[in-house]
């Protein structure tokens, strides 16, 4: 994922949501929060759920831990990976979907989509 900015941000809405998949590839909503992307990477996330995605997108980019976003800076993550260790062991067997939208007023600013699977190890 590569992000460049025309111009410094210092306020980054956004809101991210959390799908279950089922079978049929229906999307039941989980939840849904809206937050300020800067407040979110000088503190704690919004939830814990999210705090594992701002983790390893932290380690496995340039996005910096604090605002200003600045214009004409190429920032990229790479090798986004999120390991099961990571979810709370109760959680069942299930396919998931992360979505962020950048800029809740207009969807058209950037919108992410990261898909995965929490399998039981037991």
């Amino acid at each position: 994922m590569d992000l460049i900015l025309n111009r410094n941000l210092t306020k980054f809405p956004i809101r991210a949501s959390v799908y279950l998949l089922t079978k049929g590839k229906r999307r039941i909503s989980l939840f849904q929060v809206d937050f300020e992307a800067c407040q979110a990477l000088k503190d704690t996330a919004p939830n814990k759920f999210l705090a594992v995605f701002k983790k390893e997108l932290l380690r496995t980019s340039n996005i910096p831990n604090q605002c200003p976003f600045i214009e004409n800076v190429v920032y990229r993550a790479r090798n986004y990976t999120v390991n099961e260790d990571a979810f709370p062991a109760i959680l069942p067997d299930t396919a998931w979907q992360f979505q962020l939208n950048l800029n809740m007023k207009d969807f058209s600013t950037g919108f992410i989509r990261i898909s995965g699977r929490v399998r039981s190890t037991g």
